[in-house]
């Protein structure tokens, strides 16, 4: 008998479990649709474009290699004058001069040692580029929503047409088999018989239409979020509560600030440009003549040599410009400030048109109860009249309809207050 109860328990929580697994949440199509979205990807793509810039930027440091080879023709050389040459061929010195072919072969280095801030400055704007991106891809990534909410919801709603098709067919199918008795007893005509047939074939036509419209539906979604099993899935009402907080999460928000950030960066590099910079160097030369020339005046043959020392380098050109280069920079701020108030001023607009639509369906939802509660009264008295055979069919029919109408009436309003509520949360991008 314990075993039995074991038994009964397990068989209970795996039916329980698999109940579970087989709901599907809004928040939970969100989170797979923002994973499935192809421009994830760009995240990773994103950072590493970053990583390669920053990398590039901090090896400004470095020092920094080059080399030089040089062929000249020089028309005029420098020699000594004809007085000077005689008196050192009176001595035996042979003045052979510089030839007008001159050779250089150099190689060096150079050592920032201190740029006046532009180094800091790119990796300011490189984040600033990056974090702007980044900020664009939620931006891109945060449309999805939208279109998750207009499917989830079309889902739901898809869902109660179906629960009051069921609910009108089963009252159509009672009402049937009632005239069929009375037919049966010769109270009935056929053709009210024949009328309650057809209705019922309709409302079954339109049941095929709404599953397929459903499948469509769910098919869309699951290509969406990349899940086919939600196929067979339940979709779960989200929660009617929200709290409305000032603290507006658009993602929008963040791209202005980013924006900002870049401004600020450029304009840390214009003061940078216009400071001096120091570096060191060394060079080594192997050519023809060498820098002694005196020497190479001489016997005008290959020489190796060699300098080194710091230089500071200051371009004043940049001062110029300084003033109305931060004067645009200013300006674009401007821009960028009110872009973000025009962006607020309509989302305030677009939050109070969403908080209305919300306050209406809530009250209409307040006397959806009812009218149903009265279009149940009025049917059940047209069944009873029909039980006497004292009512035409088609009163009958009309008021099963009105009845159909009324609970979908309420479906939609409540769906709709739904759709309303979670749009408002991702007009606001709050949770």
């Amino acid at each position: 008998m314990k075993n039995i109860k074991k038994i009964s328990l397990l068989v209970i929580l795996i039916f329980a479990s698999k109940v579970l697994l087989a709901q599907l949440s809004l928040d939970s199509c969100q989170i797979k649709a923002r994973n499935n979205y192809p421009a994830i990807k760009k995240y990773g793509l994103i950072e590493k474009t970053n990583e390669f810039t920053i990398s590039n930027i901090s090896k400004s440091y470095l020092p920094q290699f080059y080399t030089n080879v040089d062929y000249t023709y020089v028309s005029t050389v420098p020699e000594f004058p004809d007085k000077m040459k005689s008196m050192f061929a009176a001595t035996g010195l042979k003045m052979s001069g510089i030839s007008n072919d001159q050779y250089k072969l150099a190689v060096g280095l150079s050592q920032n040692i201190w740029d006046g801030g532009i180094s800091s400055a790119k990796l300011k704007i490189a984040n600033a580029d990056n974090e702007i991106s980044i900020k664009n891809l939620e931006l891109e990534l945060y449309s999805i929503k939208n279109r998750v909410n207009s499917l989830f919801f079309g889902i739901l709603l898809v869902n109660e047409n179906l629960k009051i098709n069921k609910l009108s067919q089963k009252l159509i199918s009672s009402n049937l088999q009632k005239l069929k008795d009375l037919y049966k007893n010769g109270v009935a005509l056929k053709s009210n018989l024949e009328s309650l047939e057809v209705e019922l074939l309709s409302i079954k036509q339109k049941e095929i239409e709404i599953l397929a419209k459903k499948k469509s539906l769910l098919h869309i979604l699951s290509v969406f979020i990349g899940d086919e099993t939600i196929l067979n899935q339940e979709l779960i009402k989200p929660s009617k509560d929200y709290h409305i907080t000032h603290n507006i999460m658009r993602p929008e928000l963040d791209v202005f600030n980013a924006m900002n950030k870049k401004l600020e960066a450029q304009e840390t590099m214009i003061k940078a440009s216009t400071n001096p910079k120091l570096f060191a160097f060394a060079q080594g030369v192997f050519g023809k003549p060498g820098l002694n020339i005196f020497e190479s005046m001489i016997d005008n043959d290959w020489a190796l040599d060699y300098m080194f020392g710091i230089k500071l380098q200051w371009n004043i050109g940049n001062l110029y410009t300084k003033r109305n280069s931060i004067n645009k920079l200013n300006i674009s701020k401007r821009i960028v400030e009110n872009t973000r108030e025009t962006f607020l001023f309509n989302l305030n607009i677009k939050k109070s048109e969403e908080e209305i639509q919300i306050d209406k369906m809530k009250e209409i939802i307040l006397s959806d109860d009812e009218i149903i509660n009265k279009r149940v009264s009025i049917r059940k008295a047209s069944e009873s009249k029909l039980e006497n055979g004292i009512i035409d069919i088609n009163d009958l029919l009309h008021d099963i309809t009105q009845e159909s109408h009324a609970r979908l009436s309420k479906s939609m309003h409540e769906i709709l207050l739904l759709r309303n509520i979670h749009q408002l949360k991702n007009t606001l991008n709050i949770k």
